[in-house]
């Protein structure tokens, strides 16, 4: 079957930056038709990049914005969230029966917030496919929506990691988090909240000074403690650029 334009847009604009007039003289057609089809391509995920009137496709995605928060609107209260990581999602050993009773937990204890740091789903790689029960960047995607648990007043906020999820990333040129996060959209749940790639900062600010606390998915690899990957990673931040409370997936 032929390649669709989107599809040949992809492979072209991997290759480097193009201008919307230098791709629409590559597949002789008109420049409106290219815009199409890069909306279209925007609409699937695509991680475009736009410089000086010209796009690619990126594997690589900008650091986000921090969220700031106003602490002053916190003075006298006690911050609780739930955390956790390293689902996978779409994997046969995914346990939705500790995931689920996690969720419970907080339910009862009233927490509204929790904080998810990277391989929510096991993305799709050679060693792995014989692994998964869902397939393909649609099918992990909507696995993912359909079982993360729902309790009512709960929002999860998810960052990305490099792995697994980041596979999308790195092969297919798909920003994977906010894939995730339309894709919840689409399906009806807006308690999904993607915050961005490998890590994200949040700022409590007040009126003099500001606390971060981060949220990161490490690298992989083994190491001889548990500890050791999250020690080297606070030993490796310049003066000024540790977090007062550092959250470390993977």
């Amino acid at each position: 079957m032929k390649p669709t334009l989107e599809q040949q847009l992809v492979v072209v604009m991997k290759k480097g930056r193009k201008t919307l007039e230098q791709l629409s003289d590559h597949f002789n057609v008109g420049v409106g038709t290219i815009r199409q089809a890069i909306d279209s391509l925007h609409k699937q995920g695509i991680n475009l990049h736009v410089l000086e009137n010209a796009i690619m496709v990126s594997d690589s995605i900008p650091k986000s914005t921090p969220t700031i928060i106003d602490a002053k609107s916190l003075v006298g209260k006690k911050i609780r969230f739930g955390l956790t990581s390293d689902n996978h999602l779409g994997s046969r050993y995914y346990r939705a029966d500790v995931l689920n009773a996690l969720f419970d937990i907080w339910a009862n204890e009233g927490i509204t917030d929790v904080y998810q740091c990277g391989n929510m789903i096991d993305g799709e790689a050679r060693f792995n496919k014989f692994d998964l029960v869902a397939h393909g960047i649609d099918g992990q995607s909507a696995y993912f929506v359909e079982n993360w648990p729902v309790r009512k007043g709960i929002t999860t906020h998810f960052v990305t990691g490099d792995d697994h999820e980041g596979w999308y990333i790195q092969r297919e040129g798909i920003n994977i988090g906010k894939f995730l996060e339309d894709r919840a959209k689409e399906m009806g749940r807006k308690d999904l909240h993607y915050l961005g790639h490998m890590e994200h900062d949040l700022v409590f600010q007040g009126t003099k000074q500001k606390s971060v606390m981060r949220l990161i998915h490490a690298g992989g690899g083994s190491a001889y403690a548990t500890s050791y990957a999250p020690q080297k990673i606070v030993e490796s931040y310049q003066g000024g650029e540790k977090p007062q409370i550092l959250l470390v997936g993977h």
